[in-house]
Order: structure tokens, then C-alpha cells, then sequence
């Protein structure tokens, strides 16, 4: 996620008496988001997600990916420093905001929607509230 310099501002000025938090950072900034208006959703392409860059055999000849991608997620060491090798790192255009792709289906954010195992309540985070998560920490597929 890439947020603007007002998204930031009002994630920091919240009031801390309603501000709500959630064990899993993705949902709690949604959950934010969530509460403000005027928001502009957009799938930009030039985010790679999934799948993982060094699962896939999209990245393994890629030239200058600086000039195609903001972000490539999923590279582990071998395939960054391939990637740092041939990043063309620097300053670029600026592109046009994509406008809204059918990637979402939605905008609207329901934590409840989740699986039983990523779903919790969310709680006022000025009671410094902590979940009970039995499962052992996601360590990535690395060496899957």
C-alpha cells in the first residue's frame, strides 16, 4: 500500500479515544481507511504482488524493473541482488493514476469477512489491547 501525505496525517491525528486497532497491520489500516472520505482506490500495475517474484519466472531476465515497477513483492536474496543489479534506480516520470481495475471487487472494508484464523474484533487501541493468536509466526515460502 502506498498512501498520500493527507492519508498519513489523518492516520496520525485520529482521535485516540475511537481509534481502533487489530492484530494484523493490513486489516487495522484498513480499518482506518476506512473512516475517511474523499478516498482514491486504484490497482496500479506497476505494484507486483503475486505471485512471489522468485517463484515466478517473470523476474529472472528482467531488465532496469525501476523502469516498470514501484514495488516487487515476494524477492528473496538471490533474486534481489539480481534485481538490484539490474534496477535502473533513479529518477522517473510521474504516470497518470490508473483509474479503479476490477483487481477489488469492493472498497468497502468488513473484518468479518476474513477466515476464522485472520479474523478478529478490533479494539480501541488506547486500552493497549493484545489478542491470543495460537499459531506460530508466518516465516514466508522462501524455502517451500
Amino acid at each position: 500500500m502506498i498512501f498520500s501525505k493527507d492519508i498519513i496525517q489523518k492516520f496520525v491525528a485520529q482521535n485516540e479515544s475511537t481509534m481502533l486497532c487489530h492484530p494484523h497491520a493490513d486489516q487495522q489500516v484498513s480499518l482506518w481507511l476506512k473512516n475517511i472520505s474523499n478516498k482514491i482506490f486504484f490497482h496500479d500495475t506497476r505494484l507486483h504482488n503475486d505471485p512471489p517474484a522468485s517463484l515466478t519466472h517473470k523476474f529472472d531476465s528482467i531488465k532496469n524493473v525501476c523502469d516498470s515497477y514501484l514495488e516487487v513483492h515476494g524477492a528473496y536474496v538471490n533474486k534481489m541482488r539480481d534485481l538490484r543489479l539490474n534496477a535502473n534506480d533513479g529518477i522517473k516520470d510521474v504516470q497518470a493514476i490508473p483509474k479503479f481495475s476490477s483487481f477489488c471487487s469492493t472498497t468497502r472494508f468488513d473484518h468479518r469477512v476474513f477466515k476464522s484464523e485472520w479474523q478478529f474484533d478490533p479494539r480501541p487501541c488506547k486500552d493497549n489491547p493484545t489478542w491470543n493468536i495460537e499459531r506460530k509466526m508466518y516465516v514466508g515460502r522462501e524455502n517451500h
